[in-house]
């Protein structure tokens, strides 16, 4: 398969944030020392529990930067990244995170000049955001891949008509209805 472009998803493909949002979530909510990660993997996301505990937008993103050194990048990354740059694969990021939020972990990694486009609030599984970031790259097609970890990406993928790449490392550990190509660790994104 060869992609003329690669889409990523953030949490569960590029890092893993759960260890991040837990720390800073459980500083100031009642949400108990490793409840919250256990909240996170049964599907809950950040926003909607920093919202129900009442912890404003600046607060979490306070919080969650004092919690930065809990944000790590999954095997790899960095260094696939690299080597699809060198490639002059375009690369994108396509999130349902607001982009205040993510933005400073991209800075944080260095990763803000890597992606040649990004949405936030992609509102996936809908292709909104994915065909936004394909017009912004002006590629469409099959010979795009999506990457990402959950149903919902898989729905925004192949509505979005472009290939799914399955980030079975990630957070999700039930296969997807539709995975056309299983990524067991970053480095298989290199084969696309």
């Amino acid at each position: 398969m060869a992609c003329k472009a690669l889409i990523f998803d953030l949490d569960g493909t590029i890092w893993d944030s759960y260890p991040c949002y837990g720390a800073a979530l459980e500083c100031v909510s009642e949400y108990k020392r490793g409840n919250t990660i256990e909240l996170l993997r049964s599907g809950e996301n950040v926003m909607t529990l920093a919202s129900n505990a009442k912890i404003g937008k600046g607060e979490l993103l306070k919080l969650c930067k004092s919690k930065v050194s809990e944000l790590t990048l999954f095997p790899g990354v960095l260094e696939g990244l690299q080597q699809l740059r060198a490639r002059d694969v375009p690369l994108a990021v396509a999130t349902n995170l607001p982009g205040w939020f993510v933005e400073p972990f991209l800075n944080h990694f260095g990763m803000e000049q890597v992606f040649a486009a990004s949405v936030f609030n992609a509102r996936k599984p809908s292709p909104v955001g994915l065909k936004r970031v394909m017009a912004e790259l002006r590629v469409s097609g099959s010979n795009v891949c999506f990457v990402g970890d959950s149903e919902s990406d898989s729905q925004a993928a192949i509505s979005a008509g472009v290939v799914f790449g399955w980030a079975a490392y990630g957070y999700s550990g039930k296969t997807p209805a539709c995975d056309h190509v299983r990524i067991s660790q970053f480095s298989d994104v290199l084969r696309l």
